[in-house]
């Protein structure tokens, strides 16, 4: 009878140990389950995230192979058109000191023309080598050649030479022509070259030309100003590439993500405002300062502007650069190919519009780099728009203003069936008493969460059924009996993790209202990137 006794007592033993054990994890996991959904969700978001980044990656890799792959097509294909440059650069300078000989220029032009016989330049370096010898009929003809391959590039190209070497009623010449080949309506993009000249003072020997060029933008510009329509289509071009930038940071609020309904706002506002942060590089990119201009220099200033003309501005290599400037806008924007698809299509539209002085120094300005127009000029071509990319400014923060929540609303599922709202305000500032009031929430429904939850409910559904069918079959008590037990069972454990359930939920929206904080916080900073670009604008430019 003791052995007997014993066995029960040491059975009934490991039945408590048992239920002890399994009490404990059953209150460990009802904790963690609290907090099942929030952790899911951040989980998605970073899977997400991370195949963003990679597919981001993979593209950004891609753009690049591109990109060295229409080099290397450029340098098959135009090769020899950057030998005739260097040659003709080399000629030019070495003139100065006597290293070439005019049999020597003559061989050179010759033996490149030959190669490069569609070449403008070609012709411009025979002209050259004509001139040199003293061939004035063979000048003549190679002048004419060169101005009907491209009389811009051609005018322009003679016009510098002859202020590099002192010709000034030559250049004079020259550049009359130029001027009387420009069409203002539709300024090609050698124009650039034009302004170049002029910031690196190769006019400034002949003060007749300087003022010339001063005047002749100077009422170009004051043309497109003075008419309204121009006026809102450049405002409107500087406000569409504010919007088309990618933001400049990640929207990493996980608590607003997960528990505020108009997170898609409270993003938009937070993507609108990182944009300030891009516009703010670009005028520290063009803030430069000016070009020195010595009388030891000059020739110098004339050849880096000559280098330029003749490197960045041929027509037959601008097909090539044009599919470069896709690759380039991915890689600039990290790989996002649809933000490089927008902006690229917004580029080719600017520029099919025509060319007047306005959409050119936009065109410089938002979609040139400094390696294809001189870093001088588009500085000139934003202190010359600066006016409209201000007002853009203002236009694009009224918007954003007008557009930002005045409230952050939470929907936070404490279980399925029971949801408590609140209102976070823009600061932040009333989020102690949000958790004040999710507390109470919680406590006031004590009674559904612990004893009339769903799982409750069905089982006592089932228990009822299953005596309800006791007199077909009594084994159908067993039911019943299985499911009060579960209801009993369940009652004991949300009891226990009810205090966790308060916790958590006060959790969830603490960290819902620092995030709203730190979000407002962000837009203040943002603001104040915003005042120094448009300070610097205003006193810089």
């Amino acid at each position: 009878m003791n052995l007997g006794q014993s066995s029960i007592d040491e059975l009934q033993q490991t039945v408590d140990t048992f239920r002890s054990h399994v009490d404990q994890h059953i209150t460990a996991i009802d904790g963690v389950s609290t907090n099942i959904q929030t952790t899911t969700a951040q989980v998605a978001a970073e899977v997400e995230e991370f195949k963003k980044n990679m597919t981001m990656s993979e593209e950004m890799g891609l753009a690049s192979e591109n990109i060295m792959r229409l080099d290397q097509i450029a340098r098959e294909q135009f090769g020899g058109y950057e030998e005739v440059r260097r040659t003709v650069i080399g000629i030019v300078r070495d003139y100065d000191i006597n290293l070439v000989r005019g049999k020597t220029i003559d061989e050179l032009s010759q033996e490149l023309w030959v190669s490069n016989s569609r070449y403008w330049l070609s012709y411009a370096l025979i002209a050259l080598a004509a001139w040199v010898n003293d061939y004035p009929e063979l000048a003549a003809n190679a002048v004419s050649e060169c101005m009907h391959r491209d009389k811009i590039k051609a005018t322009l190209f003679f016009t510098l030479l002859n202020l590099r070497f002192d010709r000034i009623p030559a250049a004079r010449e020259w550049f009359g022509i130029y001027l009387s080949a420009l069409d203002p309506a539709d300024l090609p993009l050698e124009s650039a070259v034009m302004l170049q000249a002029y910031l690196a003072g190769a006019f400034g020997r002949d003060k007749k030309m300087q003022d010339e060029v001063s005047r002749r933008i100077d009422d170009w510009i004051a043309q497109v100003a003075a008419d309204e329509a121009s006026r809102k289509e450049f405002v409107g071009s500087y406000r569409r590439y504010i919007e088309e930038r990618r933001p400049s940071k990640q929207f990493q609020y996980p608590a607003l993500q997960q528990v505020c309904s108009n997170v898609a706002q409270a993003q938009a506002m937070h993507d609108g405002y990182s944009r300030y942060a891009l516009l703010l590089q670009m005028v520290n990119e063009l803030d430069v300062p000016a070009v020195e201009q010595t009388d030891g220099n000059f020739k110098a200033r004339i050849d880096k502007v000559l280098s330029d003309l003749i490197s960045n501005y041929d027509r037959d290599e601008r097909e090539v650069r044009d599919q470069k400037a896709y690759y380039e806008f991915v890689v600039k924007n990290d790989g996002d190919t649809q933000a490089a698809q927008t902006q690229y299509k917004t580029m080719l539209e600017q520029r099919q519009k025509g060319s007047n002085i306005g959409r050119t120094f936009l065109d410089w300005v938002l979609y040139r780099s400094s390696s294809q127009i001189d870093v001088h000029v588009r500085r000139f071509a934003l202190s010359r728009t600066k006016r409209w990319l201000l007002s853009a400014i203002d236009e694009y923060d009224d918007a954003l203003r007008q557009a930002r929540p005045d409230a952050y609303a939470l929907e936070l599922q404490i279980q399925p069936g029971l949801t408590w709202t609140g209102t976070i305000d823009q600061t932040g500032s009333n989020g102690q008493a949000l958790c004040g009031e999710v507390s109470a929430f919680v406590r006031d429904h004590r009674t559904s969460i612990v004893f009339f939850n769903k799982p409750n409910i069905v089982a006592g559904v089932i228990g009822i059924v299953c005596i309800g069918l006791a007199f077909l079959s009594p084994f159908t008590l067993i039911g019943s009996l299985a499911a009060t037990l579960f209801i009993v069972w369940n009652i004991l454990s949300k009891s226990k993790t009810f205090d966790q359930i308060v916790a958590s939920s006060v959790n969830s929206v603490a960290t819902a209202s620092n995030e709203a904080a730190m979000l407002h916080q962000y837009t203040l900073d943002c603001g104040r990137v915003r005042d120094e670009v448009k300070a610097r604008l205003q006193h810089n430019f």
